[in-house]
């Protein structure tokens, strides 16, 4: 990225992409980008840094040596449509009691304006409070779900907070306190953590717990940007796809038990794709449907040598002498034995 360039803050599709840059904040709307912009009579230029699917803003007034406290929540775990959204946010442990008289609460306990409220005084306080926001589009949650060797949501988890920290720490910001709002087990997420940063110089004190997005206002702050990104991720969502006629955006909150997003489920599957890229297809909801709706696919893989799969070699033939004599010809797979298919030699 050039120098002089400053990413885009539009988030569509889950992806936080870097075209049309611009100086304005991120994830907010027209009206809000110039509302903000004249409320802080214009942000420096080369705030906003942007990597895959990620936003962050470091500020250098967190560089220079002091302690500083983190915390780490997500948005959009349990949704079967759209992205999941991590997010962290960090200020000076000097700073906290000022932070903490900004208003900052779990995301989950405020209304919509009131976070938008909360994310704008986030993004205006940017000499003190710096963040990271880490978007992971459903296509790649599904597609890691449904590996031969499955990855866990839990596990994607935990590498999207132990990615944002290295971020953090790479820039030369001097952690010394994290607090995170639980994936899974909080001791052993807490081990694990303490495992992978337990090299680092000062040492961090890791605090791992249920309900942190309510008692810990790093926590709450990260709270607020991942579920404002997730919720104007959603609200604008634009469609990769092209489709003979638009799909409705009528799809209620995301989640499987919400009727609003069964119903929409039910009549956008497609028989043959199944869904959009807004639909995570490693969700039992997704599964299920597509087995009711969809027409079945079958693989034609005929098995011998001990359940290989056709025209696979035994290891036995690799140590076995080769037998004198005509080579025997190879067997045909009933496909071609089936459609009267012949090898040709020559023309």
């Amino acid at each position: 990225m050039a120098a002089d360039d400053t990413p885009s803050t539009s988030t569509n599709n889950g992806t936080l992409n870097a075209e049309n840059r611009s100086d304005e904040p991120i994830c907010l709307t027209r009206a809000e980008q110039q509302e903000a912009e004249d409320d802080a009579k214009g942000f420096p230029k080369n705030r906003f840094k942007h990597g895959i699917n990620k936003l962050w803003h470091i500020p250098p007034a967190l560089k220079t040596g002091q302690p500083v406290k983190l915390g780490i929540d997500e948005a959009g775990r349990g949704p079967v449509l759209g992205p999941m959204v991590y997010a962290a946010a960090f200020w000076k442990v000097e700073e906290d009691d000022a932070m903490i008289a900004m208003g900052f609460d779990d995301s989950k306990a405020l209304d919509e304006k009131t976070r938008d409220g909360l994310f704008q005084r986030m993004l205006r306080t940017h000499e003190q409070v710096g963040w990271v926001i880490h978007s992971i589009p459903a296509t790649e949650v599904a597609g890691k779900m449904l590996m031969r060797e499955p990855t866990s949501l839990n596990k994607i988890s935990h590498d999207s907070a132990a990615d944002m920290l290295s971020l953090v720490l790479a820039e030369g910001v001097c952690v010394t306190e994290v607090f995170v709002d639980t994936v899974g087990d909080p001791d052993t997420y807490q081990r694990k953590l303490e495992g992978l940063f337990g090299h680092h110089t000062p040492a961090i004190a890791f605090t791992v717990a249920k309900k942190a997005d309510s008692l810990y206002k790093t926590v709450s702050a990260a709270s607020i940007a991942a579920k404002v990104t997730r919720d104007r991720a959603i609200r604008d969502w634009v469609w990769e796809e092209d489709f003979p006629q638009a799909l409705s955006t009528d799809f209620g909150s995301g989640y499987p038990g919400d009727a609003r997003c069964a119903e929409w489920l039910r009549k956008n599957s497609n028989p043959v794709f199944g869904f959009p890229s807004l639909v995570r297809f490693s969700w039992s909801t997704t599964r299920e449907l597509m087995e009711k709706e969809c027409v079945g696919v079958e693989w034609e893989e005929e098995e011998e040598n001990g359940g290989l799969p056709a025209g696979t070699a035994s290891i036995e033939a690799f140590v076995k002498p080769k037998a004198d004599g005509p080579k025997k010809a190879r067997k045909r797979a009933k496909y071609f034995q089936q459609r009267g298919m012949e090898t040709v030699g020559d023309f």
